[in-house]
């Protein structure tokens, strides 16, 4: 129940609890919280697709939009392509509906990114 669905109860649960502590403490309060694994086991699974699409960009060599991700997942992404010299990433997109585009490298040279990402 603690997790809730795609983790939103966790991170509300842990966003409630940040700021409570930053009132108690007077400052701002940098809060991990994980129930079960759930987080270290959601960013395996985020790395997962992350290079399974990086995988299906380079054959595919057009540019591939994941799911929406939170910012943290995002980040995930972008941290383990970040040394990939034949793929790039970018964060399109706004609020809830953010998420990651994978593009191969010759591709994002030659068109720039509309709208859709």
């Amino acid at each position: 129940m603690l997790i809730g669905r795609h983790g939103q109860t966790l991170e509300a649960f842990r966003y409630l609890l940040s700021k409570m502590m930053a009132k108690y403490a007077k400052r701002r309060v940098s809060l991990f919280l994980d129930v079960e694994g759930y987080k270290r086991k959601r960013a395996e699974r985020v790395r997962e697709i992350a290079l399974r699409m990086a995988r299906r960009a380079k054959t595919s060599g057009r540019r591939v939009l994941l799911p929406p991700m939170s910012a943290e997942e995002r980040r995930v992404v972008h941290l383990l392509l970040r040394d990939d010299e034949a793929v790039e990433t970018r964060s399109v997109g706004e609020g809830s509906r953010r998420r990651v585009s994978i593009i191969p490298k010759d591709v994002s040279r030659e068109t720039p990114l509309g709208p859709e990402g």
